[in-house]
């Protein structure tokens, strides 16, 4: 009895420890995501900085086409420069957007496994002490009975 108390308690404690192990591997994980949100979000927030100041240019070289027919030609090129630069700030932009969205959803599944880690290591971690107990039980007994 004392040898199965003992046992238990042993492989309870392992599993507590293997699940300390995969907590451990998800705060990793779930660091690395967070990294790599922030620098997403770093890089939608440049792309919608560059999709305004074209906007901006855009704006202002339209502007300066109704006023000056002598330009219109050059003012013509650059405006087109201009709107495809526009169009490539905003797709850098939807694609930076896309990708915030996808890492934030990685993000709360990795929080939401995390959570289930963490209770199934609370769980464990009763198992440990009802064998703990057990065997501290068993041992005593053992000893009363060596008496």
């Amino acid at each position: 009895q004392l040898a199965a108390a003992e046992a238990r308690a042993a492989a309870a404690e392992a599993a507590a420890a293997d699940w300390d192990s995969q907590a451990s591997v998800f705060a990793s994980r779930e660091a690395h995501l967070t990294g790599l949100l922030e620098a997403a979000e770093r890089r939608r927030i440049a792309a919608e900085a560059d999709a305004a100041e074209c906007r901006s240019a855009l704006e202002g070289a339209t502007e300066e086409r109704t006023r000056s027919v002598v330009s219109a030609q050059l003012l013509a090129m650059s405006e087109a420069g201009l709107r495809s630069s526009l169009a490539a700030a905003e797709a850098s932009w939807s694609a930076a957007a896309a990708e915030v969205e996808s890492l934030g959803a990685s993000l709360r599944q990795e929080a939401a496994r995390a959570a289930e880690l963490e209770a199934a290591r609370v769980s464990l971690m009763g198992e440990v002490a009802q064998a703990q107990q057990a065997l501290t039980s068993a041992t005593e007994q053992h000893a009363r009975e060596m008496e």
